[in-house]
């Protein structure tokens, strides 16, 4: 069967009815559903590094690279979204940008460990910049009218 069937001989058949697209999520909206991955990621390798189970390196490298995919989710969805945001959430987003390459640069390091001792040295760094981290997440928010 022709997908033109029902339509005359030489033409075309009428254009399908254009489904609107969906309504773009308000600003504040969209950067929770962006946390929230990032929350969710953190809380996996936070779970993970803590819980006793011992691990070799490649599989404590193995959770610092999951979480920096996590990281970079966030960098990305802020660097996307931020051009569109009123001034005071822009320069917040500047901020949680610098602390979550800080953050993502220990990630790295923690992802090339080579070896336990220094994966958890490292570790110990991140756990430093989380602060810096949260506070600018917070900042953010506050900034988008959360």
């Amino acid at each position: 069967p022709s997908a033109t069937a029902g339509a005359p001989a030489g033409t075309s058949p009428p254009p399908a009815t254009a489904v609107p697209a969906p309504a773009p999520a308000d600003p504040l909206t969209a950067y929770d559903a962006l946390v929230a991955d990032w929350q969710r990621s953190r809380s996996a390798f936070f779970t993970a590094v803590s819980d006793g189970t011992p691990r070799p390196v490649t599989a404590q490298r193995a959770l610092a690279a999951a979480h920096l995919a996590g990281l970079r989710r966030l960098a990305a969805g802020v660097r996307a979204a931020a051009p569109g945001w009123p001034a005071p959430a822009r320069t917040a987003a500047r901020d949680l940008l610098a602390a979550n390459s800080r953050q993502q640069g220990t990630l790295a390091d923690m992802a090339r460990a080579p070896g336990a001792g220094a994966f958890t040295a490292r570790l110990a760094d991140y756990g430093v910049g989380v602060t810096a981290e949260e506070r600018a997440i917070r900042a953010v928010r506050r900034a988008l009218g959360g």
